[in-house]
């Protein structure tokens, strides 16, 4: 739920990654709109906490199933950086 994103990303924003990647999972688990656009943010914001944190194999999960959405968003342009250059702060 869009939610759910909102409340993912502002803590990821404070740099509570453990509290951002809970609320991203609900997001991710239970969404069911028809328009995925906040679905790729919460795959990008996903995949950044776990470059973050070093996973970048999960990372790269997480970028290539926000570009398979393919739903022409901003989201899709910066999974496809991340794939080559991992996230940084």
């Amino acid at each position: 739920s869009y939610l759910n994103y909102m409340r993912g990303y502002y803590f990821f924003l404070i740099g509570n990654d453990e509290k951002a990647i809970d609320f991203l999972n609900q997001c991710v688990n239970y969404y069911y709109a028809e328009l995925d656009a906040i679905l790729g943010y919460a795959y990008l914001l996903r995949g950044k906490i776990m470059d973050k944190k070093g996973k970048r194999m999960e990372a790269v999960i997480n970028y290539k199933k926000c570009i398979k959405l393919d739903n022409y968003t901003h989201a899709i342009i910066l999974a496809e950086k991340y794939l080559d250059n991992p996230f940084q702060e």
